[in-house]
C-alpha cells in the first residue's frame, strides 16, 4: 500500500466512500473486527494525510479535525471541536460560507469553494475547499467531509502577477516609445502600444494580427528582412531606420529588438524612438559647427585657443600674422611661445574681469612674437569660452602694422598742419578784425534800411486809404451820374414816340444816337459800381457747383442774344469754394465775351471745365471766337483797354478788368492763352 502522504484528495475521499459502504454491508460474525480494522486504517490516514480535514454536523459546527489542519491554523482542539465553521472565517466570508454550506447539503459536494479563515496569530489563511456528505443507513445528513488547501501563497503570487501585468501594461501603453509585440516564427503582430498608432497613424485594428511586410510600414522593405536575420543569429538588434506613416510622412526611427518567450513561443519586443527631430537638430547643429568653423577660418582677425598654457587651436587668419603655414606648426606648442609673458599676464587680467561680469573688453596694443622670431603690432583680447566641454581662453588679435603707419604717418601730417592752422589763424584773425569794421558799417546801413522800411510803410498805408477815398469817389461819381442819363434816355425817347412825325429822318438818327450812347453810359457806370463794390465788400465763401452755375449764365445770355445759336459743353460736377455772387459775375463776363467775340460765319462753341495746368487745377472756358494776339495778354485785363473797335464789338472795357480782380480778391490766379482767328481760353483759379 502507498504512503498515505502521498495520497490524492480524490483517492482519501473515495476511500471514505467504500469504508461507508463496508460499514453497511458488515452483517456476519466478524462485524465488529471488521469495523475495528476499518477504522485503524481509517485513523491513520486521517492523522498522517498532509491535507488538512475537518467534518462538520449539520449546523456547521466542528465534530472532527486533523493534525494537519490544527497545524495549518495553529488551533489546539479544544479551540475548535463544538465551535462553528463561520466562527473561523473572515468577516466578509461568513455570508459566503452559509449560502454555500446549504448548497452543499442538498447536492452532496462542494469542489474548489474559497474561504478566508483566520489563523490563530490573527492573520487570514486563503483556502481552497473540497468535501461531500455523509449519510446514515436511512439516507439521512450524518457528517461533511471536507479537505481544504492552503493557497496563499499562490495567491499572493496571483496578486503580483496581475499587479505586475497591470503595470506592464501601464508601461507599455503609456511609454513614451513605440512599442511592438509579434510572433518571431510568422511575424504577426500580436500588440502595440498607443504610442505606435501615434506615430504611424495606423489603428490598433489596422496592425494587431497583420505582418509590417503587408503594411508597408518599412520605408525599405529590404532592411526588415535583413534585420529579422540579424535578430534570429544574434537574438536582439539596434537599428535606425526610416518608417513611413499611414499618411505617407516619412521619420527617422531608432529601434532596439530582442527575443523574449511567452507561454514558450518565441517573440519579438521591438521598441522605436522617433529620432527624426533630434536627426534634424543634430544635422542643424552641424551645418551651425560647419557655419561657425568657416567663419573662424575666414574671419579677418586671427583667432586662436589655448588650454592649460597650450594652443588648441589657430586659425588661418592667425597663422598668417605670426608667420605659419600651417596650424600643425601651431597647435600642441606652449602659448608663451608666441605672446610674450608681459601681454600674456594682460590677457589674463581680461579673462578675470570677464568672469567677474564685465561685458565689454577693449583690445590692448602690444607685440607678438612671429615663427621667424621678428614682432607684429596687434591688437589684443581674450575670453574664456568652453572648448571640448574643457574651459579654454579664446584669444583675438588684428595685425595693426598698417594702422601704425597710417599713425605715424598721420602724425606727421599734424605736425604740419599745426603751423599751417598757426598761419591760417593769423590771417583769420587779420581777417576778422577786417569784418568787424565791415559790421559796423552794416550796422549803419541796417538802420537807414530800417528807417526806409518804416517810410515805405507808411506810404502803403497812405495808398491804402487814397484806394479807399478813390472807390468811395468811384461809386458816388457813377450813383450821381446816372440821374442825367437816366433823363436824357427818358426824354429822347417819349420824343422818338410822342413827336415821331415831327422829326426828319436825319433828327430820328440823332435821337437814336442819343438813346443808345445814354444806354452804353449807363452799363459803364454799372461796370463801375461794381469795380468799385469789389474793393469794399467781404467774401461769402461757400462750396457749390460751379458746373451749374455756369449752365445759368449760359441761358440768361443765350435767351438774350438767340440769334447767335450758341452752344456749350461743360463739365459736370465742377465744384469750387468762392463767394458765388461774384463767381457768377466771373462767369456772365467770360461767357458774354465769347458770344459776342464769336466770328461773323460761326455760331460760337464754348467749352467749361477743370484740368492741370502747371501741375495745378485750373477752372477754363474756352471759345471758338476771334482770339487775340499773345502780345496783348497784359492788355485785355485792364481798365477801359479795348482790342477791337466799339463799332464792331460793343462793350465798356471793364469785364476782363473786373474778372481779374475778383479772381485776385479770392487770392487766385488769371490768365489767357489765343490766337488771332482761333478762339481763346481762359484760365483761373482760387486759393
Amino acid at each position: 500500500m502507498r504512503d498515505s502522504k502521498n495520497k490524492s484528495k480524490k483517492e482519501l475521499l473515495s476511500e471514505i466512500e467504500n469504508l461507508k459502504k463496508q460499514i453497511a454491508d458488515l452483517q456476519d460474525d466478524n462485524l465488529f473486527q471488521k469495523l475495528k480494522d476499518s477504522e485503524e486504517k481509517y485513523k491513520t490516514n486521517y492523522e498522517h494525510v498532509p491535507l488538512s480535514y475537518q467534518s462538520l454536523d449539520f449546523d456547521g459546527n466542528f465534530l472532527n479535525i486533523n493534525p494537519a489542519w490544527l497545524k495549518t491554523l495553529a488551533y489546539s482542539e479544544q479551540d475548535v471541536i463544538g465551535k462553528n465553521f463561520a466562527d473561523f472565517l473572515h468577516p466578509d466570508y461568513k455570508p459566503h460560507f452559509f449560502f454555500n454550506f446549504q448548497q452543499f447539503k442538498e447536492q452532496g459536494y462542494i469542489h474548489d469553494v474559497q474561504f478566508k479563515i483566520q489563523h490563530k496569530d490573527g492573520h487570514f489563511l486563503d483556502i481552497l475547499f473540497e468535501g461531500s456528505i455523509a449519510y446514515t443507513p436511512e439516507g439521512n445528513f450524518k457528517q461533511t467531509y471536507c479537505t481544504f488547501k492552503d493557497i496563499t501563497k499562490h495567491k499572493k503570487n496571483e496578486k503580483k502577477l496581475k499587479e505586475s501585468e497591470a503595470k506592464y501594461r501601464m508601461l507599455f501603453d503609456n511609454s513614451v516609445d513605440a512599442i511592438v509585440l509579434s510572433r518571431l516564427t510568422d511575424g504577426i503582430n500580436v500588440d502595440v502600444n498607443n504610442t505606435f498608432t501615434e506615430l504611424t497613424g495606423y489603428t490598433k485594428d489596422e496592425v494587431i494580427g497583420k505582418v509590417f511586410s503587408k503594411i508597408n510600414i518599412w520605408k525599405n522593405p529590404e532592411d526588415l528582412k535583413k534585420n529579422v536575420e540579424i535578430l534570429k543569429e544574434k537574438g536582439t538588434f539596434n537599428v535606425e531606420a526610416e518608417f513611413r506613416a499611414k499618411d505617407g510622412r516619412t521619420g527617422l526611427g531608432y529601434m532596439s529588438a530582442s527575443i523574449i518567450n511567452i507561454n514558450g513561443i518565441n517573440h519579438v519586443l521591438s521598441i522605436s524612438r522617433d529620432i527624426t527631430k533630434q536627426k534634424e537638430i543634430e544635422n542643424a547643429l552641424k551645418e551651425s559647427e560647419e557655419r561657425n568653423r568657416n567663419l573662424l577660418e575666414t574671419a579677418p582677425a586671427g583667432i586662436a585657443v589655448h588650454q592649460d598654457g597650450f594652443a588648441v587651436y589657430i586659425n588661418r587668419k592667425g597663422c598668417e600674422i605670426i608667420k605659419a603655414d600651417s596650424s600643425d606648426q601651431i597647435i600642441g606648442k606652449p602659448i608663451n611661445q608666441f605672446i610674450p609673458d608681459s601681454v600674456f599676464d594682460k590677457v589674463k587680467l581680461q579673462v578675470k574681469e570677464i568672469l567677474k561680469g564685465k561685458k565689454h573688453i577693449t583690445p590692448v596694443e602690444e607685440q607678438l612674437i612671429c615663427l621667424d622670431g621678428t614682432h607684429v603690432d596687434v591688437d589684443i583680447s581674450a575670453m574664456p569660452i568652453k572648448y571640448n566641454n574643457k574651459l579654454a581662453v579664446q584669444i583675438i588679435v588684428s595685425d595693426i602694422t598698417e594702422r601704425k603707419k597710417t599713425e605715424k604717418e598721420l602724425k606727421k601730417y599734424q605736425e604740419h598742419l599745426e603751423i599751417l592752422v598757426k598761419e591760417r589763424t593769423k590771417e583769420l584773425e587779420e581777417k576778422a578784425k577786417k569784418i568787424q569794421e565791415s559790421q559796423k558799417a552794416l550796422s549803419f546801413l541796417m538802420e537807414d534800411v530800417n528807417k526806409s522800411r518804416k517810410e515805405l510803410s507808411e506810404s502803403n498805408l497812405k495808398l491804402s486809404e487814397s484806394n479807399r477815398d478813390l472807390e468811395s469817389f468811384a461809386y458816388s461819381v457813377s450813383h450821381d451820374l446816372k440821374t442825367p442819363l437816366r433823363a436824357i434816355s427818358g426824354y429822347s425817347n417819349v420824343l422818338l414816340e410822342d413827336f415821331s412825325e415831327q422829326f426828319g429822318d436825319e433828327s430820328k438818327g440823332y435821337l437814336h444816337s442819343i438813346i443808345k450812347n445814354s444806354n452804353n453810359m449807363n452799363a459803364l457806370i454799372d461796370d463801375l459800381l461794381r469795380f468799385a463794390r469789389i474793393g469794399r465788400n467781404e467774401l461769402d465763401r461757400s462750396e457749390f457747383n460751379l458746373s451749374v452755375l455756369v449752365q445759368d449764365c449760359f441761358n440768361e445770355i443765350k435767351s438774350l442774344v438767340p440769334d447767335k445759336k450758341s452752344v456749350i459743353t461743360i463739365q459736370k460736377d465742377v465744384f469750387i469754394n468762392a463767394d458765388i455772387g461774384l463767381m457768377k459775375q466771373v462767369m456772365t463776363n467770360l461767357l458774354t465775351n465769347a458770344v459776342k467775340y464769336c466770328k461773323t460765319d460761326k455760331s460760337p462753341k464754348i467749352e467749361f471745365g477743370i484740368k492741370k495746368v502747371k501741375k495745378q487745377d485750373y477752372y477754363f472756358l474756352k471759345d471758338n471766337g476771334i482770339g487775340f494776339d499773345m502780345k496783348y495778354h497784359d492788355t485785355v485785363f485792364k481798365v477801359f483797354k479795348r482790342l477791337h473797335n466799339a463799332e464792331s464789338y460793343e462793350g465798356t472795357g471793364i469785364g476782363l478788368s473786373l474778372v481779374k480782380r475778383i479772381i485776385n480778391k479770392h487770392g487766385g490766379d488769371v490768365f489767357a492763352e489765343s490766337e488771332p482767328e482761333k478762339g481763346s481760353t481762359f484760365y483761373f483759379k482760387v486759393s
